[in-house]
């Protein structure tokens, strides 16, 4: 993992996907799962990591969960979980691969579904999923991090990417308005 590091300490929901959970144990970062879905018992791990992290010198603390989860379809609580990384000043990681393209009224993913423009600090995900498309992104507006170059490439030209993407996220919404949830 680049971006989170060794000192850092991660407080993340167990039923993360298995990609998610691996890479945060390659990156050596302190962490502290909670079970699924239980935000008491995140507040409370996030209250111990962020007194971990005073110790340590340039330490982060991060939360990371899934938009909606692969197994069972939950929807993460973006109101909660913001107001938690907000009480302890964490940084708000959201794998947004499977509700990117499904969730909100124009397929925006959580924030979109939530109508909280801005709540997620730093999104990730797989296009290959609701956007049927290859590759995989990884977004932010506040934090600045510098990532290596890609270390492998299945994607698309950029430009048709962009197309389609534009072309999946249009069928979506037209599916939306034929069909309400």
């Amino acid at each position: 993992s680049n971006l989170v590091r060794p000192r850092d300490e991660v407080v993340f929901d167990c039923e993360v996907h298995r990609c998610l959970s691996e890479g945060l144990r390659l990156s050596s970062a302190t962490l502290h799962p909670f079970l699924h879905a239980d935000y008491s018992q995140a507040s409370h791990l996030l209250r111990q990591a962020q007194k971990n992290a005073r110790r340590k010198l340039r330490s982060r603390v991060f939360v990371v969960v899934e938009g909606v989860y692969s197994v069972d379809g939950d929807i993460a609580d973006l109101p909660t979980l913001r107001s938690l990384c907000d009480e302890v000043g964490a940084i708000l990681i959201v794998d947004e691969s499977n509700s990117l393209g499904v969730l909100g009224k124009r397929g925006g993913g959580l924030e979109d579904h939530f109508s909280m423009p801005g709540a997620i600090d730093i999104a990730c995900g797989s296009l290959a999923k609701g956007v049927c498309a290859a590759g995989g992104f990884v977004a932010c507006s506040r934090h600045r991090h510098v990532a290596p170059g890609v270390l492998a490439c299945t994607s698309a030209v950029p430009v048709r990417s962009a197309e389609l993407v534009q072309e999946q996220l249009r069928r979506v919404q037209a599916r939306l308005r034929q069909s309400p949830l």
